[in-house]
């Protein structure tokens, strides 16, 4: 279904878009990445949501 999870990443992203919101992807977060943030429409700059894909083996399990 998905090679990398980037693609899993953007399948997410892109259904999230299409209903509304909007997302930035590979937010650093201290020493680490959230996948994918939802971006909070009243606050720029401030994320509502934290979405984290697990990896291509978590996936296929």
């Amino acid at each position: 279904m998905f090679e990398t999870v980037y693609d899993f990443c953007d399948t997410v992203s892109k259904f999230l878009e299409d209903n509304g919101y909007k997302v930035k992807k590979q937010v650093e977060c201290s020493d680490y990445k959230i996948d994918i943030a939802i971006e909070n429409p009243n606050v720029a700059g401030e994320f509502v949501a934290g979405i984290e894909c697990d990896g291509i083996s978590y996936m296929k399990a």
